[in-house]
């Protein structure tokens, strides 16, 4: 889906706004880190939380209404409630998009908390003294980490004095996901190359046993284009500290179910539909929103997702439809849709 279509479907996906003016960005995890518990536990159902952003997001072509944040130290870009339990390079090249300051597994149960903030122009993920899922005899290190998404598609990754992971097999990086190919980077390395960049969208470093060498660095990903990020080491108090203020009120998304209500016309080419038909007075899909991701040519899986109107359609925009009346409408733009 182009990023044009995304846009079109904002009446199911959530609320668009425009990108505000740019302010200052900033650090909420110095001196103090501040903002809304997600009170994340180390599995299950409760190792994620869907939340919604104040803007677009842009990624890969593709504008975000919502992220989903995991206690193992990444987020996903829309909505995915795998937690990642097992760090994986392949399964960061062939699952969702997402944003890894520092994929481990972690136990926020133990210790420590997962916080989120957010302004008009940038959120904040701080994973503050988030300890490592022991795995004996390596010991135990913790998160101490914030990620910064701003208005304008940039990306912040900085990592405080007390960041230490003590397990084999950390990462830490940005995946366009789906199959993208492998794009391994050196984090420390990288100012070797004339000019910084991190093409495709992917770009991550894989950490073996005690090497996770990014603590006191922050490093930010300056959008060049759609799938392309300048990397940039700032210095040290690059960034100010946030005012220190209590993070939004984040509101609780149930999961989807996934029930097969009816089989649609069975012919040799057909597949199967996916329907449910109501009675009078039982429609129950208020203020909910629910996406279909094609798995392929002929399969889908559903997920439940952030839904608010846009406001931004115009009578430019309205069909003019009356009763029982269609009207076409062109998909050139976005190259076809395929079903």
């Amino acid at each position: 889906m182009t990023t044009t279509a995304h846009r079109g479907l904002a009446l199911a996906l959530g609320l668009f706004a425009a990108a505000p003016a740019r302010a200052q960005d900033c650090l909420h995890s110095e001196p103090w880190p501040n903002g809304t518990d997600l009170q994340l536990t180390t599995s299950g159902s409760g190792a994620t939380r869907v939340v919604p952003l104040p803007f677009w997001f842009p990624f890969d072509g593709e504008d975000y209404c919502a992220i989903t944040v995991s206690a193992n130290g990444f987020v996903w870009l829309g909505v995915d409630r795998d937690a990642g339990d097992v760090v994986s390079e392949t399964a960061f090249l062939q699952g969702g998009p997402r944003i890894a300051p520092g994929w481990n597994r972690l136990d926020p149960g133990a210790g420590g908390g997962v916080l989120y903030h957010e302004t008009p122009t940038q959120v904040s993920v701080i994973w503050d003294r988030v300890p490592e899922v022991p795995m004996p005899p390596h010991g135990s290190g913790e998160a101490c980490m914030e990620l910064i998404l701003t208005a304008g598609g940039d990306i912040y990754l900085h990592y405080l004095g007390g960041h230490a992971y003590t397990t084999p097999g950390s990462l830490a990086g940005i995946s366009a996901g789906g199959g993208v190919a492998a794009n391994p980077v050196n984090w420390s390395g990288i100012w070797q190359h004339p000019v910084p960049t991190i093409p495709g969208a992917t770009g991550y470093e894989v950490f073996p046993l005690y090497t996770f060498n990014l603590t006191d660095k922050t490093y930010k990903l300056t959008r060049t284009s759609a799938t392309e990020y300048g990397v940039s080491l700032l210095q040290q108090n690059a960034l100010p500290a946030c005012p220190p203020n209590p993070g939004p009120v984040i509101p609780t998304y149930a999961d989807a179910s996934l029930v097969r209500y009816g089989i649609g016309c069975s012919t040799a080419s057909a597949g199967q539909a996916f329907f449910e038909s109501f009675g009078p007075g039982a429609v129950d899909l208020s203020n909910t929103g629910w996406r279909f991701t094609a798995n392929g040519a002929t399969s889908y899986s559903v997920s439940q997702i952030p839904v608010a109107f846009d406001p931004g359609y115009g009578p430019a925009d309205d069909l003019d439809l009356d009763d029982e009346e269609q009207a076409p409408a062109s998909l050139a733009a976005m190259g076809g849709f395929p079903f």
